[in-house]
């Protein structure tokens, strides 16, 4: 009787003892459990406010980009450093800053490289005018009989005109050659088309007569 007594005590306590076990596993792990979702939560909260906070600064960032420019007309730019009522980053004013200086620049090394073209095509109309001149009279000279001058008639003045003239029917032959070679088929129609947009040109200089740009050096 004694051990079957002690024997079921024994199991009752044991009993006990898998209950008190199974109870505080059950706890850990629901504390566990508990613990990972509230970090889950925290860290959900934590990327809702900086997504909050990243979307109020590109949007305020949008709106005075918005106010500053206009997408469907950009020929003007509004000056964002002056106009402080807009009061936009310092990096948009520093960047507009930025574009407008090498816009200008650009602008400016163009303007004077169009001059140089300019001042170079003028000179060479100009000297070619001057040379056809100069070959009409002598021309005229040479069928005027009698009218022939001491320095004209001299055989040093023959030679330099000669070689002159050779020169330029050289020049011509050459650039001929050349065009013939660069354009093909399509060299004699780009030869009247080139001879139309000098003629234009001169026209349009005689009709309007632009100012020249003022030959000012640029210290960039």
């Amino acid at each position: 009787m004694a051990d079957s007594e002690s024997g079921a005590k024994l199991l009752q306590v044991r009993t006990r003892v898998s209950k008190c076990k199974l109870q505080i596993s059950s706890r850990s792990n629901k504390g566990n459990r508990n613990r990972a979702i509230r970090r889950r939560r925290r860290k959900l909260k934590y990327i809702e406010r900086s997504r909050k906070s990243t979307n109020k600064g590109s949007q305020s960032l949008r709106n005075t980009l918005a106010a500053a420019f206009n997408i469907t007309d950009m020929t003007e730019t509004v000056d964002l450093t002056h106009d402080r009522s807009l009061k936009p980053p310092q990096e948009v004013a520093d960047w507009q800053y930025n574009h407008q200086l090498a816009y200008w620049k650009s602008r400016a090394i163009s303007l004077e490289y169009e001059n140089r073209m300019l001042h170079a095509h003028i000179k060479k109309m100009c000297t070619q005018e001057i040379k056809d001149y100069v070959e009409f009279v002598n021309e005229g000279n040479e069928c005027a009989p009698g009218d022939e001058t001491q320095t004209s008639s001299s055989p040093e003045y023959g030679i330099v005109e000669e070689s002159n003239r050779t020169c330029d029917k050289t020049e011509f032959l050459d650039n001929k050659v050349d065009k013939k070679v660069l354009y093909g088929e399509l060299e004699s129609k780009i030869n009247a088309m080139e001879t139309a947009m000098k003629v234009n040109y001169n026209l349009q200089l005689d009709r309007h007569k632009p100012q020249l740009w003022p030959n000012i050096p640029l210290n960039l």
